[in-house]
């Protein structure tokens, strides 16, 4: 079979006529002006000819620059009228592929989420309309037989409505502003909730990512992501804090060094840059980092404004300060000295995270780590945010990292369907509340008198998080008492419990369900519990509850541990996501 010639493309030959009128015109202008014209001058001449503003010269001229004066202008009105076409051709092409579009997913923000959202989409077998204020040519998308961009403000509700919003099945608002993605979210609903959404399709879900905690909080209860209808569902959520939770329990503190009594030495942690990632971990570690010494978390920040990040922090989480242990260091993480780096470590930490801006700050930290006195010994996570381009290359060349080094991507290990849209996460707090659920429903309680009796997919996101701590603190909770998880989900038989071990059960979760209340802004009190003004008697220490609610929180402790693992494993569910494990020191 012929080989086919190659066809070169139109703009290889504009950008070729281009440059023969450039060289033409000088020539010209050169013989015209008998060599009286600098260089310079001869260029601006003859660039002047694309304009019609140097070509009405007098007299016989000379043919190049005949032909340069015609040349020109032609190969601008072909360049412009070829860009109008493209322009056209590609705006045709959106607008018949947008015509009948419906059931798809719209993704709204050109930031690095956005992108591995999108990507994601399509791997499902999703039509993926993409919002961006960038043009194609420049856009990070690539535009396919599954992606279609639509290039305009991703607030305008026309430019919603040219994607189509009205006949979507997903929405993701990724941008890097949370306000606009609320915002987003906001004109969405305007859009959608009409009584002619209702014979279109199916519900419209829209996922608005916002990275601060305070915002969050704020839109957990509000009615626009509270309220599901007909036509419109909304929910807030955070790769952040999904990575937060994600690498505690992957690489947790207490799978370097076994805690399991009041004689070990508090967690200690070192973190490294403070990024979005690196504020959900630390406020993860306040709600989950309870262990069986009792003591708090100690968790050194290493960044250039750490002691400012940190004193923001707390004044958005009064009870941080209560819960865990803060020691910031004012020092640029991209210029420590080798001084500087063996004062940090006087006292090693189990496990240092890299929490850094860009990925090649954190391999080049992590590297630097490892080579260092002390150190050699300490396990190093570095946490990848995947915003730079060089990013898959070195991950891929992650079996050659040290053994004390371990790498997680951020998105790669949040940012796929089924952790955002399935929830695959959230299995073992899904379970919690229907354990839940059946026991206060066998006590008499209804959905009216108990508005935490929900069901999961209308329960407020706030209860959904108290759900997602207890969880979460599982495997904490059964490393205290000498179990694995893992093993115990493996085992023909469930485990019986002594009571020595009951107790640190018991006494491990009230202090998790103590600090949830905490951050959740309950204070104590010593009257009855008031749940309008966020009061309760029971925040006191384990030992100082009255004995009645010792022994319940003790029965409660035993008995719904075992009936969470029974139904793991009959579910065949982890409740924390696979890797590597990491290495015991």
């Amino acid at each position: 079979m012929p080989k086919q010639k190659k066809q070169i493309p139109d703009w290889w030959i504009i950008a070729g006529l281009a440059m023969l009128s450039l060289i033409l015109g000088m020539a010209g202008f050169y013989q015209y002006s008998h060599g009286e014209h600098s260089l310079l001058d001869l260029l601006y001449l003859s660039l002047q000819l694309f304009t019609l503003e140097s070509g009405g010269v007098q007299g016989p001229l000379p043919v190049t620059l005949e032909t340069a004066r015609w040349l020109a202008p032609f190969t601008g009105v072909f360049a412009a009228i070829k860009g109008v076409l493209s322009l056209i051709h590609r705006q045709g092409k959106s607008l018949l592929r947008l015509r009948n579009i419906r059931d798809h997913a719209i993704v709204c923000g050109a930031g690095q989420g956005g992108v591995h959202i999108a990507r994601e989409l399509v791997k499902n077998g999703m039509s993926v309309v993409v919002i961006d204020n960038n043009p194609p040519d420049v856009s990070p998308y690539k535009p396919g037989p599954d992606i279609v961009q639509v290039t305009g403000n991703v607030q305008d509700p026309a430019v919603l409505q040219r994607a189509k919003v009205h006949t979507a099945r997903y929405l993701f608002a990724t941008t890097e502003r949370d306000v606009d993605n609320i915002g987003i979210v906001h004109e969405a609903h305007r859009i959608v909730d009409t009584p002619e959404r209702e014979k279109d399709c199916c519900v419209l879900d829209c996922y608005a990512h916002v990275s601060d905690h305070r915002t969050r909080a704020l839109f957990y209860t509000h009615p626009l992501f509270s309220d599901s209808g007909k036509r419109f569902n909304a929910q807030v959520f955070s790769l952040f804090d999904r990575g937060a939770r994600l690498l505690f329990e992957t690489c947790a503190p207490d799978r370097y060094r076994a805690i399991r009594g009041k004689d070990d030495p508090p967690v200690s942690i070192m973190i490294f840059g403070f990024s979005p990632l690196a504020k959900s971990l630390v406020l993860h570690v306040a709600r989950i980092g309870h262990y069986a010494n009792g003591r708090k978390a100690v968790i050194a920040l290493i960044d250039e404004q750490a002691a400012r990040q940190t004193a923001a922090l707390s004044l958005s989480a009064p009870a941080l300060e209560q819960l865990v242990d803060i020691r910031p260091h004012d020092l640029p993480i991209d210029s420590l000295s080798a001084a500087h780096l063996q004062e940090i470590i006087a006292s090693p930490p189990d496990v240092i995270y890299i929490c850094a801006e860009s990925d090649i700050q954190a391999f080049t930290l992590a590297r630097r780590l490892v080579s260092l006195p002390g150190y050699e010994d300490i396990p190093i996570v570095a946490a990848l945010l995947q915003t730079d381009a060089l990013t898959e290359l070195l991950y891929a060349d992650r079996q050659a990292q040290p053994g004390n080094v371990e790498l997680f991507p951020l998105l790669g290990n949040t940012g796929d369907m089924e952790q955002i849209i399935g929830e695959q996460q959230d299995e073992a707090a899904k379970i919690i509340h229907e354990l839940y659920r059946e026991d206060q429903f066998g006590q008499g309680e209804t959905v009216e008198s108990n508005a935490s009796l929900a069901p999961w997919e209308n329960l407020p996101e706030g209860m959904k998080d108290s759900n997602r701590g207890q969880a979460d603190h599982l495997p904490i909770k059964f490393r205290a008492i000498g179990l694995s998880l893992d093993d115990v989900l493996n085992a023909a038989q469930a485990p019986k419990f002594t009571p020595e071990q009951i107790h640190t059960l018991a006494d491990m979760e009230h202090r998790r369900w103590m600090a949830d209340k905490r951050l959740a802004g309950w204070r104590p009190t010593t009257g009855e519990k008031d749940s309008k003004r966020k009061l309760t008697p029971l925040l006191v220490d384990f030992d100082s509850l009255p004995d009645a609610e010792k022994r319940k929180d003790e029965r409660a402790a035993a008995l719904h541990s075992l009936r969470l693992v029974e139904n793991l494993k009959l579910r065949s569910v982890q409740p924390h996501a696979p890797g590597r494990e990491p290495a015991s020191r």
